[in-house]
């Protein structure tokens, strides 16, 4: 791990392979330990940059209820101009798609492309959480010990063997073991996230943007995924049959795939 000291704070940050930079962001209380290995995958193809979004962490600026998803993107431009890099693409999951959004919309000058994964946006009259989740999520509250295993049963595909949900699930358990759980910056990322309705936004990013969901997201319900695409201009909507929330675990060679056959389209323009 590298540092980036800022005037906020210090960001912690990963480099892996080579090429085109793609910053990779996680989601609601996930760390870069949660990419599970996925980011060495991307790297066979890309120059992978990886770091937690605000008090997760590597990641020690506090996040505060007042800070808005614009304020957490801004350690992206941070973290850039640290390494010298003029553009890169944003690849964000659920919270880190949103982060990924507001980037496109503050500094759209740094980003070459938006890639953002089972996301949504505040506003829309339609569920962000499925009934599972909120079902699932309020019954961890009470047995805690048992959160991961049970929130990988949801944020998996159907497709996923049982052998590796459980490498996840095991991975996820010792994660929060050794690192704990953050609540109050996770409930400020919920406020965050409660507070980004940008629908009236969208259509002023002109960036490069792929939208990926998982046909069998459990989490998050696909129509979000399918709306933001309908709001930001030009945008491609790519399903990963029977993957689930985490789709970049489910199906990480369709993932790879849809994400390196957009991007050599691109180049090709």
């Amino acid at each position: 791990m590298n540092e980036i000291k800022t005037k906020h704070g210090i960001i912690g940050y990963f480099e892996h392979g080579e090429g085109h930079p793609i910053v990779m962001l996680r989601g609601l209380a996930r760390s870069v330990r949660h990419w599970a290995g996925f980011e060495k995958v991307m790297a066979q193809h890309f120059h992978v940059i990886t770091f937690d979004l605000r008090g997760i962490d590597t990641n020690k600026i506090p996040l505060s209820p007042l800070h808005s998803l614009f304020d957490v993107a801004e350690d992206i431009k941070a973290v850039l101009d640290h390494l010298n890099i003029e553009k890169a693409t944003i690849l964000g999951v659920s919270l880190g798609g949103m982060v990924a959004m507001a980037a496109g919309l503050s500094f759209p000058e740094r980003i070459s492309s938006l890639i953002i994964v089972n996301s949504s946006i505040a506003g829309q009259k339609m569920m962000r959480l499925s009934p599972v989740a909120l079902a699932t999520i309020s019954r961890a509250a009470w047995d805690t010990k048992n959160l991961e295993t049970k929130l990988v049963e949801v944020l998996t595909g159907p497709d996923i063997s049982a052998a590796k949900k459980k490498e996840i699930a095991d991975l996820y358990n010792q994660i929060r073991a050794e690192n704990g759980t953050p609540v109050r910056t996770v409930s400020n990322q919920i406020v965050g996230a409660a507070r980004f309705a940008v629908a009236g936004q969208l259509k002023n990013i002109k960036l490069p943007t792929l939208v990926i969901y998982g046909s069998s997201d459990r989490f998050v319900p696909n129509e979000n995924s399918k709306r933001i695409a309908s709001l930001i201009p030009d945008a491609k909507l790519v399903e990963l049959k029977h993957a689930g929330h985490e789709a970049h675990l489910d199906k990480p060679t369709e993932f790879v795939s849809a994400v390196k056959s957009w991007h050599d389209d691109l180049k090709n323009r």
